[in-house]
């Protein structure tokens, strides 16, 4: 075989090579992209959540300490709020489920915060505004939320 012959076969085999690994990196880049994609869409409704609940408090807050601010819908932008907090925590629900270490604790802590939201609410709507609510434990549900997201959120991203 001559010299030319060779070194024609040894380019085809090199572009070859170069074409199959090509492929399998660019088969890896997309599923790591989606990975990355599935742990900041969580991270996003996540911190979105956490934002809706302080929302909520501040809004309900406005409602029960200013009485004129029933007319001006605070009542409306807390109903619109807690739908948001709904779509949300079905949000956040979805993008958790790769997650397998951490989803358990982090579930428990979303539950636990969205109770003692809806029991804020349905106090409000009882007509309960003049008792004592205990703002405190809703920011201590609200942190434990925002640390078991952060935990979450890690593993996701380590799945990337």
């Amino acid at each position: 075989m001559s010299k030319e012959i060779i070194a024609a076969i040894i380019q085809s085999i090199a572009v070859i090579v170069a074409v199959i690994l090509g492929f399998y990196v660019t088969r890896g880049t997309k599923k790591l992209d989606w990975w990355q994609a599935q742990a900041n869409d969580f991270f996003i409704c996540s911190k979105t959540y956490s934002e809706t609940v302080s929302k909520i408090i501040v809004n309900v807050f406005s409602l029960v300490t200013d009485h004129q601010d029933k007319n001006m819908g605070t009542e409306e932008r807390i109903g619109d709020l807690v739908r948001q907090l709904r779509l949300l925590g079905w949000e956040i629900k979805r993008h958790s489920l790769p997650a397998h270490k951490t989803k358990e604790q982090f579930l428990k802590c979303e539950a636990g915060l969205f109770e003692a939201i809806s029991k804020l609410i349905t106090l409000l709507r009882a007509g309960g505004a003049d008792k004592r609510v205990d703002l405190e434990n809703i920011r201590e549900l609200q942190n434990a939320f925002d640390k078991s997201a952060r935990e979450l959120h890690a593993e996701l991203c380590a799945l990337a």
